[in-house]
């Protein structure tokens, strides 16, 4: 068995390093998911053909060649509330709030994602 044998400098020092760490763990997580940063990204077939705020409550409809599709965007969330295609797995799929989450609609072509803001070309570890 080893026996490691610490001073009271080393436990301060290595205290002070974990809620160093901690507190930059929290900052860029706060970052990251800032509510003021997110935006919904609307693309049909692959093309940009809306952005909103996350924040904005919206009821919007979407027919094109492939089909048609309700989105709402309401308190802060992403969800499908009607679309026309046969197996409805956008409308099934669960209201998204968060950087990164996406509905689909594959039959329409259809694609709604929450994203972060677009404001800059640097990434969040840069800045």
């Amino acid at each position: 068995m080893i026996t490691i044998k610490l001073k009271k400098g080393d436990l301060l020092i290595s205290v002070v390093i974990l809620l160093m760490a901690g507190v930059f763990m929290l900052i860029n997580y706060s970052r990251g998911q800032s509510e003021s940063e997110l935006i919904v990204e609307v693309r049909v077939d692959g093309t940009i053909v809306d952005e909103f705020s996350l924040h904005e409550n919206i009821t919007k409809e979407y027919s094109t060649k492939y089909g048609s599709n309700t989105l709402i965007i309401e308190d802060g969330k992403i969800y499908i509330s009607s679309s026309d295609c046969n197996d409805q797995i956008c409308v099934d799929t669960k209201a998204g709030s968060l950087n990164g989450d996406a509905i689909v609609c594959v039959p329409n072509r259809f694609t709604v994602e929450v994203i972060g803001d677009k404001g800059g070309d640097v990434d969040a570890i840069a800045q």
